[in-house]
């Protein structure tokens, strides 16, 4: 997974600075169609190299005739996946059964899901993850680019470099917050976090100049950098090997929830009201969240 995780990094670090770029000097809709050429070479790429990894017997099966019973059955393709099967067996092997339903696999998610729900630190945990992301998609993605345009001139190289310092910072500085949290524990590290997150998305509206802008800018890349894997460390402590999957898709889901609603609503606290409102109160969930898991 780690090299998954650099490879992320590395794309959200260059990509905000070489988007911006190619809007500054060729207009807006040249990163759209870089993007676009970008991304059918990966699927192509992906298509050649990448191997399928769904098993051989669940993707498809071939019918042979037993010279014995004179009938067809099925016969698993890879005998990695189900018993291996002599030439004298009288039995035939069963046919593999119907792959579950959309609905059941979720009532069974939803069954999973009851019992860790109902557990306090998971829910301080749930609250303190989605009104991270709430903040992150309202305030950092949707009104921070808005509020550097409008109040500090800032072009779209600016806020793209603006976003790749974001970046670069998570990808120095997360192995030392990693370090952090194991060192010292995952509530050190996770509160001291949430209040530079709540500092920076206060703040930013509020800044008198593009330099007390972009440093309001590093601060919450430094919060959200110390804030790293924490979450996600801390569930896997309060969770046992058997429910351990089931409760980081949990905590998945709460970010995704929390990225779903969060521009939508802050986004539109900014219209009604104003954009220090709106930043105001992504500050405030992250502040309520922080201290409920704190207590």
């Amino acid at each position: 997974m780690a090299p998954l995780g650099a490879a992320f990094s590395a794309g959200a670090t260059l990509g905000p600075a070489v988007g911006g770029w190619l809007a500054t000097s060729y207009g807006f809709a040249t990163p759209f169609y870089f993007i676009g050429a970008v991304l059918c070479v990966s699927a192509a790429s992906n298509y050649k190299m990448l191997t399928e990894t769904r098993p051989a017997a669940l993707r498809s099966s071939r019918v042979t005739t037993s010279p014995d019973l004179g009938t067809s059955h099925h016969t698993p393709s890879s005998s990695l996946f189900s018993p291996s099967v002599t030439a004298s067996s009288s039995t035939p092997p069963a046919a593999p059964g119907p792959d579950p339903s959309l609905w059941s696999e979720f009532k069974s998610t939803l069954k999973q899901w009851g019992p860790l729900s109902r557990n306090r630190d998971m829910q301080a945990m749930l609250l303190l993850h989605f009104s991270y992301w709430v903040c992150a998609a309202g305030c950092t993605w949707t009104l921070m680019p808005l509020l550097a345009a409008e109040r500090f001139g800032f072009t779209a190289a600016a806020l793209g470099t603006c976003f790749a310092v974001m970046s670069a910072t998570n990808v120095l500085a997360s192995q030392p917050s990693a370090w952090l949290s194991d060192k010292f524990g995952r509530k050190t590290v996770i509160i001291p976090a949430m209040l530079m997150l709540a500092t920076a998305a206060f703040s930013m509206p509020f800044a008198g100049s593009a330099d007390q802008f972009r440093a309001m800018v590093f601060l919450w890349a430094c919060g959200s950098t110390v804030l790293g894997t924490a979450p996600a460390a801390y569930v896997s402590d309060i969770s046992t090997s058997h429910t351990r999957s089931q409760a980081l898709a949990l905590l998945r889901s709460a970010s995704d929830l929390g990225c779903l609603v969060g521009a939508g609503l802050l986004g539109t606290v900014a219209d009604l009201v104003s954009l220090q409102v709106a930043f105001s109160t992504g500050a405030g969930l992250l502040l309520i969240a922080g201290c409920n898991f704190a207590w």
